[in-house]
């Protein structure tokens, strides 16, 4: 079988080099960080190096900031929201990922105000009407308020601005998460963060480090409340034996990350672009977005083709690619983001692609290939 041609970095993303390259070594360190021999004590000196690399990757003090290890994104996301009671409030948007919208579901259940905030056509932040919704519920209520901010979005690369967020915290007071699964090596400045807001949260295997492993940076001043308790694993911040060889995953994949030539990756998205937009039955999500898109993705939408059907097409030629969130595949079930965007007509007509690395080794042939799967549709 020829060669496949991996489209799909907003799903998942290959190992970085450098982990790999560790990998092949075989010397993983296995010992509990807990433990006060010299395994131990050799595994716990791995996990601070990944802190102090860490924090300095993203510029966030310790005195400002603590860092918490978990599995992922989902886990992240949750215990962000889980101090919140039933004189609370959650407000997000009904274009988050699909784990927010489940922890506002679990929040609603055990009585927790929840509230979904709506997103432009263009796929962009409200700010000012969020603030008015938020606003008045404060205004009758005297519980807290916590909020979801997705700082880059998985299914459209529509990026929104810290600096809204910004905003929206200092206009109502609430409690701020972001959201920044999607970011590395995406966006210019991934790594530039604004010190003021809560929490942001990140899932490695987004870039290139292992699955199963996540970290947040979290206010020390937040009311934070853990999901897991055990030992006293992370100053009692999460439970559960801390796992060495995800955190040097960790930190292999980002430093891998920052040598990465984003204006290339774009280049390239750019010119897969240009292919699409020469028919004059399709619709290019988000390209108009007031803060632009992630530079390694593109939506399209194929006015006269469903999605299910396009896709079988990009398979047999070797591409993978998706029609939107990949933890909502499984079948083609209309896009929320696209209806959300007034794009009803065609929700289930969207196509992601999304690039990464190693797409820059392989240009030529994505190109080819892309192009001749666009003229059979």
């Amino acid at each position: 079988m020829k060669t496949r041609l991996y489209l799909d970095y907003n799903a998942t993303s290959p190992l970085s080099l450098s982990f790999k390259s560790f990998l092949e070594k075989g010397d993983f360190p296995f010992a509990n960080p807990a433990s006060i021999h010299a395994s131990g004590k050799s595994s716990r000196k791995i996990i601070n190096e990944v802190e102090s690399y860490l924090r300095s990757c993203f510029g966030l003090e310790e005195s400002v900031y603590r860092l918490i290890f978990h599995s992922g994104a989902t886990e992240g996301i949750r215990t962000f929201f889980e101090s919140s009671t039933n004189k609370d409030a959650m407000f997000y948007c009904e274009s988050d990922h699909p784990a927010t919208l489940a922890t506002a579901r679990a929040l609603a259940r055990r009585g927790v105000h929840t509230q979904a905030l709506a997103i432009e056509h263009d796929g962009n932040f409200k700010l000012s009407d969020s603030i008015n919704q938020i606003n008045e519920w404060k205004s009758k209520n005297e519980g807290r308020v916590f909020v979801n901010f997705l700082y880059l979005h998985n299914e459209t690369g529509v990026k929104w601005s810290l600096e809204d967020a910004l905003e929206l915290k200092r206009q109502t007071g609430a409690f701020v998460h972001v959201d920044a699964t999607q970011t590395p090596g995406k966006i210019p400045r991934w790594n530039s963060l604004v010190s003021e807001l809560d929490c942001y949260t990140y899932s490695a295997h987004k870039f290139g480090a292992l699955k199963g492993v996540g970290f947040s940076f979290v206010k020390v001043d937040y009311p934070y409340t853990p999901i897991l308790e055990g030992g006293a694993q992370q100053s009692g911040l999460r439970g559960g034996t801390e796992n060495p060889l995800g955190a040097l995953s960790v930190k292999l994949a980002l430093e891998d990350i920052e040598k990465v030539d984003l204006t290339r990756i774009e280049a390239l998205r750019d010119k897969l672009e240009a292919m699409v937009s020469k028919r004059d039955d399709t619709i290019i999500v988000g390209n108009k977005s007031v803060h632009g898109r992630s530079v390694n993705t593109l939506n399209f939408i194929l006015k006269n083709k469903k999605a299910d059907i396009s896709l079988i097409q990009f398979d047999l030629a070797g591409i993978d690619l998706s029609s939107g969130s990949a933890c909502s595949a499984g079948s083609v079930e209309p896009s929320r983001t696209l209806e959300l965007m007034g794009l009803s007509e065609y929700a289930k007509n969207g196509l992601r692609l999304s690039l990464g690395f190693d797409s820059l080794t392989q240009e030529n042939e994505i190109l080819t290939r892309f192009e001749i799967v666009l003229n059979r549709l």
